[in-house]
Parts: structure tokens; C-alpha cells; sequence
């Protein structure tokens, strides 16, 4: 799926307002290179994929950046397509215009990071919040 030229502009802006354009995270043994998916309220959200296989989508707890997966990322990136990302206003992610966070809201950008991922569903690793596991999909 190829940027249309305003997004591709406002994701290079993104990128250099926040020194996004060559950042890495280490993680451990390895580093990754940190990716932006733009969502309609302006938010950039800063993602990682690593490895191969199944598309596994890892979600950190609403206080916790993305890095906070460490080895449990790597060790599963050595079996799956490993793909995670920062909450908005959490690490490289910004907080876009919306007026409070919403449960919709938090699953409507994470299926713009699985957008951005090309990836229509994966199954979704995160802490347990005493709700029923569903997977998260692109409608």
C-alpha cells in the first residue's frame, strides 16, 4: 500500500518532530528499527515487527512502552512475525487530538499499527485485564 502524498509528508514530519527517521530500539541481543503508523486524529504511533512466521501482536500495559516486552519479545520473535508498539503519549508515540482514551480508542490504533503492518488480524499477547482474549482485526 503505497502513501498518499499528504500522508507521506505528515509521516516525514512525524518522524523528524519526534527523531524518528533513524531511531532503533536495542532489545537485548538485537535492534529494531522503530516504524510510525499515522491514525485519523493525528496520533503517530511508534511500532517494531521482528522476526517471521504468524504475526503475533504484543500490547503493553496502558503505562508501559513497548521496550518493556524485552526478552519475551525476542524469545518469541525467534518463532513469529513479532509486532509491537507505544500506547499514544507513551515512548515514541504522540497523543494525537482525542479528548480522553477510550477502550475503542486503544483497539482502533491497534488496528492501525496491524495496518501499517499489512496485516489483516493477529493474535494479540498483552497483560491480563480479566476480559476475554480476542483477537484484534482491521474492519
Amino acid at each position: 500500500m503505497q502513501a498518499t502524498a499528504p500522508t507521506a509528508l505528515r509521516l516525514r514530519l512525524v518522524r523528524l518532530r519526534y527523531g524518528l527517521h533513524h531511531s532503533r530500539l536495542s532489545a537485548g541481543r538485537c535492534s529494531v528499527t522503530v516504524k510510525i503508523a499515522l491514525v485519523p486524529d493525528g496520533a503517530a504511533l511508534a511500532w517494531t515487527e521482528e522476526g517471521r512466521g504468524e504475526p503475533l501482536l504484543l500490547i503493553a500495559g496502558q503505562a508501559t512502552a513497548m521496550d518493556g516486552w524485552g526478552p519475551p519479545a525476542e524469545a518469541l520473535a525467534e518463532h513469529f512475525r513479532v509486532i509491537r508498539f507505544d500506547h499514544r503519549g507513551i515512548g515514541g508515540s504522540s497523543n494525537g487530538d482525542a479528548d480522553r482514551y477510550t477502550t475503542r480508542l486503544l483497539a482502533a490504533d491497534a488496528a492501525a499499527v496491524l495496518e501499517a503492518a499489512r496485516v489483516d488480524s493477529a493474535p494479540r499477547v498483552q497483560p491480563f485485564h480479566g476480559r476475554e482474549d480476542r483477537p484484534v482485526a482491521r474492519h
